[in-house]
């Protein structure tokens, strides 16, 4: 009764026995043993221990389980911790400014500027210890990290804020950056040419 939790049943059937039969109550329990399946004590013993076995080892598997999740999630959670730690040691070790210029070439230029585009799923752009050091050569300063962790996930703005400069700079009269150099570099040959011809 205990294995298959069949014990009001089981009563059920003592109390039927009782009702049809003129036997006493000890009788009728043996009878409705009989009807239940009852094999006999050593039998019956010997299953018990098999079941017990089976619920100990479910219970083990149970507690294995819950255990190795709760290991996973205190591992996951450790890693996490590593990587914020690492980062953050990465960024320590650079200056905390650098020009404008740089900066903003460096960011334009990262490949992190374009993971947003790519991902299958929008979540959010975390830059990373590689994409500090390594990924478009180390980072000019925190203050750029700061911006790109910024602006990989609003490129376009980034971008619209760019041109909007370049723009702003050709309208007033001026050149971009990179214009600029060019003119100057025309303007050394120009001298170059003239010199040779004297």
């Amino acid at each position: 009764m205990v294995r298959e939790g069949r014990h009001a049943e089981f009563r059920a059937a003592v109390e039927r026995l009782n009702r049809e039969t003129s036997q006493s109550p000890s009788v009728c329990y043996g009878m409705a043993m009989k009807e239940f399946g009852y094999k006999g004590l050593i039998e019956e013993q010997k299953l018990h221990r098999v079941w017990l076995a089976e619920q100990e080892r479910q219970i083990r598997e149970v507690h294995k389980s819950t255990l190795q999740a709760s290991i996973d999630k205190v591992q996951a959670e450790l890693r996490e911790e590593q990587k914020i730690i690492k980062f953050e040691e990465a960024l320590r070790r650079l200056p905390k400014t650098a020009s404008v210029a740089e900066e903003l070439d460096w960011i334009r230029s990262h490949p992190a500027m374009s993971r947003k585009a790519r991902q299958v799923k929008k979540t959010m752009v975390v830059i990373t210890v590689d994409d500090v050091l390594t990924s478009n050569g180390p980072a000019p300063s925190q203050s750029a990290v700061h911006a790109l962790q910024n602006w990989a996930n609003r490129p376009d703005e980034f971008f619209k804020q760019l041109l909007q400069e370049h723009k702003k700079k050709s309208e007033e009269g001026g050149t971009p950056e990179v214009c600029q150099d060019d003119l100057i570099e025309a303007k050394r040959l120009l001298m170059e040419v003239t010199s040779s011809k004297d």
